[in-house]
């Protein structure tokens, strides 16, 4: 990121991001790497930004709307995880960024914590509901988990 802003000679204006979501696991679960991960909103305007790989978290790196990256993982093109999954799937919602945004200011940031739902028919992985997200639960058999 400070690569592009020095490119660009660019300031980060930080009063512009707007907060959408913070992922952490529960301390409960056992996972490999523990992330806190915090999700922000920015109108970019019409800024053509080039996407370099770091080849640690990810490999390829592309530029779509939040319903083709869900499309291109429902065909098995691309991976997301859970969380990834579950913010695109609440991005692909709203038809602008002001949309967004409105949404945004209706669920203020507080920490989304999964939890594993034991039911008649599997485990599912789950986050609760008053987070905004339009999808809140997916058997644990098929999300991807970072």
């Amino acid at each position: 990121m400070g690569d592009v802003l020095n490119a660009h000679g660019w300031r980060p204006d930080l009063g512009r991001l707007i907060p959408w979501a913070r992922w952490r696991p529960p301390a409960f679960e056992n996972v490999a790497r523990v992330f806190d991960t915090r999700f922000y909103l920015l109108d970019a305007g019409a800024a053509q930004l080039n996407a370099v790989a770091d080849a640690t978290e990810n490999k390829r790196l592309f530029w779509a709307s939040a319903a083709e990256t869900l499309q291109l993982a429902d065909m098995g093109r691309v991976k997301i995880i859970f969380p990834t999954r579950r913010n695109l799937e609440r991005l692909a919602q709203f038809e602008s960024f002001d949309a967004a945004a409105s949404h945004a200011a209706c669920f203020p940031v507080e920490t989304v914590l999964t939890y594993i739902d034991e039911r008649a028919d599997g485990r599912y992985l789950c986050i609760p509901n008053r987070h905004g997200y339009p999808v809140t639960e997916e058997m644990l058999d098929t999300a991807l988990r970072g």
